[in-house]
């Protein structure tokens, strides 16, 4: 994130949103070159060398062939999406499908073997080798090849860094050896296919419809967005989720855990990113300074999208737990489609219009979600609410008291300051609130948090 900010603050938005466009076309290829195969790998009931060899050779075939496709049509992609230039950095930026295809075997493998140590070290070493040359570059004039050059650092160090951890011993098989993994990849492959379209779809309309600049927009608003999901759904995960397939087989268990998974997280977790949504205008122009300032608005939607995303997750999840996944898995193919409609109907239109015909789409999905969940395991969406009530309205005024304080003349120019005043200013107002509304609950919560 801080590699990001530093460059995001550097480079103009144009030739951000160039590499943002690159990137988004190689998400595409790497989705077709792994092919679920790493998945698969992890959940194998009886793996040996040569399937895993042969996995991987599977996943190298492919990478060859996309990235060939990619360099066959750079200059198509390059007209079509009016983004000057797009050609020469997808030339080199495929280097990094031909890396990561070495990578997405070995790293499952080691995922397998709970080798998690290992994996967040490689990890950590190329975020922080690749973003510092990715820095120096930028600083001194490299422009948007600073990008390139991190991105290939950082696949060939990932790539190193695997194989170092020595998975298995490499063999030299038929690639078909791999069809016991065909059939679980492939499902996989199908899911991850519909989760980016719902989750990544709107970088290639916004690229093809409103331009690099607009896309070097949404990037710069949609990156707080998604590091805080990733940090809060943690908090609250941790906190308030407990193991649902533990549970089953005893209904009333998981209920029980359903219920008070949905209110923490009401109570911790939605708060945070409805503040984030007050105070979107400061927090882009502090992080990204003038080439973030019309991204508040972008970063208001996506924040209220998070505060509903985090309790829609627990749906999924629910569902899957008690051997419904075919079920999550047509919400999520539904939740695509509406995207998809939503993409097709604001195409060509403003970055605004495009990210609140995506945050509506989403919304509009979120009752089919609980009702589905509702049915499935016959649970009371009338009770669900009224544990939802106090820290929903608690978080209702608090809007309104950042609504009411930005009508007042602050003593602060500075956005940072004028930021952390509202915020901390809502912050109080919602837990007095929710103090009040329900205090018993309230300090149940927050005495988890803290034991935590």
């Amino acid at each position: 994130m801080i590699v990001f900010i530093v460059v995001a603050r550097v480079l103009p938005p144009s030739q951000l949103g160039l590499f943002a466009t690159a990137a988004t076309v190689i998400a595409v290829a790497e989705l077709v070159a792994e092919n679920g195969l790493g998945e698969a790998v992890v959940q194998a009931p009886e793996l040996d060398d040569r399937l895993l060899s042969a996995a991987m050779i599977v996943n190298v075939i492919l990478a060859m062939v996309v990235a060939g496709a990619l360099l066959a049509i750079g200059p198509w992609l390059e007209t079509a999406l009016e983004a000057s230039g797009l050609e020469a950095i997808l030339s080199v930026v495929v280097l990094v499908i031909l890396f990561n295809a070495f990578s997405y075997v070995p790293q499952a493998y080691l995922r397998r073997r709970f080798e998690f140590r290992w994996l967040a070290f490689r990890a950590l070493v190329a975020t922080v080798v690749s973003g510092g040359v990715g820095i120096t570059m930028a600083l001194t004039g490299f422009g948007v090849w600073s990008l390139v050059a991190q991105a290939l650092l950082a696949a060939f160090l990932n790539l190193v860094l695997v194989w170092r951890a020595k998975p298995w011993h490499l063999h030299l098989v038929n690639p078909m050896a791999a069809a016991p993994l065909f059939r679980v990849s492939g499902h996989i492959f199908g899911s991850k296919l519909v989760d980016f379209v719902a989750n990544r779809g709107i970088e290639l309309a916004i690229a093809a419809g409103a331009g690099p600049a607009a896309l070097a927009l949404w990037v710069m608003a949609s990156r707080p967005w998604a590091v805080l999901m990733q940090l809060v759904s943690a908090v609250t995960m941790d906190v308030a989720l407990p193991s649902f397939a533990r549970l089953a087989s005893d209904r009333e268990a998981l209920l029980r855990a359903y219920y008070t998974s949905i209110q923490t997280t009401v109570a911790i977790g939605t708060p945070i990113f409805v503040l984030l949504a007050m105070v979107a205008p400061e927090v882009m122009n502090v992080l990204f300074g003038e080439n973030g300032r019309d991204g508040g608005y972008v970063l208001m939607l996506l924040s209220l999208l998070g505060a509903m995303q985090l309790m829609q997750y627990y749906n999924g999840t629910l569902l899957n737990a008690v051997g419904l996944s075919h079920k999550s898995f047509m919400i999520s193919i539904v939740k695509a489609a509406a995207i998809s409609i939503a993409l097709a109907v604001t195409f060509g239109q403003s970055l605004w219009n495009v990210a609140l015909g995506f945050t509506i789409a989403q919304f509009l999905i979120t009752p089919l979600s609980f009702a589905v969940a509702s049915h499935a395991l016959d649970y009371s969406i009338r009770h669900l609410l009224k544990l939802m009530a106090p820290f929903l309205i608690a978080e209702a005024v608090a809007c309104a008291a950042i609504l009411a304080l930005r009508e007042i003349a602050l003593p602060f120019e500075a956005a940072f300051l004028r930021g952390a005043c509202l915020g901390l200013a809502g912050g109080v107002v919602y837990l007095v609130v929710a103090f009040l509304i329900d205090r018993r609950t309230t300090r149940r919560i927050l005495t988890n948090i803290v034991k935590r």
